[in-house]
C-alpha cells in the first residue's frame, strides 16, 4: 500500500480485477446465449413431438417432427461457417508498411451478413 487509492488504475490489483470482470462477463454472455439456443431447440422438439402425437403420426413421420429443429440449426452452423469463410479482410496487420487505413470491423461484419 503505497498511498495509492483502492480504485486507482496504477494499482495492479485493480487491473487484474477489471480483466477478471471482463472475462467473467464474456463467459457469462456466451453461456446465456448457449442456454437460450438450447432451450429454443428443446422446446421446438417438444412441440414437434406433441404435434406428431396429436396428429396420430407413427414411425418416421413422427421422428421427422422432432428432429426437424436440429436439422435447421445444423444448417445455421453450416451457412454461418461458409459465410465467414467467404468474407475477406486486408492482409497484414495495422501499422505494417503498405497496410493503409485500418478497416472498420463493422463493415467486415456487414459483408459477412450480406453473404
Amino acid at each position: 500500500e503505497q498511498d495509492i487509492p483502492e480504485d486507482d488504475p496504477r494499482n495492479p490489483a485493480v487491473i487484474a480485477d477489471l480483466v477478471g470482470d471482463n472475462v467473467g462477463d464474456c463467459a457469462g454472455q456466451c453461456a446465456d446465449t448457449f442456454e437460450s439456443i438450447a432451450a429454443e431447440i428443446m422446446s421446438a422438439m417438444i412441440l414437434g413431438g406433441s404435434l406428431a402425437t396429436a396428429a396420430n403420426l407413427q414411425g418416421d413421420e413422427a421422428v421427422g417432427f422432432v428432429v426437424f429443429p436440429l436439422g435447421v440449426h445444423c444448417l445455421d452452423l453450416l451457412s454461418s461457417t461458409i459465410g465467414c469463410m467467404l468474407v475477406k479482410t486486408k492482409r497484414g496487420m495495422p501499422g505494417e508498411a503498405g497496410y493503409g487505413e485500418p478497416e472498420d470491423p463493422l463493415s467486415i461484419m456487414k459483408r459477412c451478413f450480406l453473404v
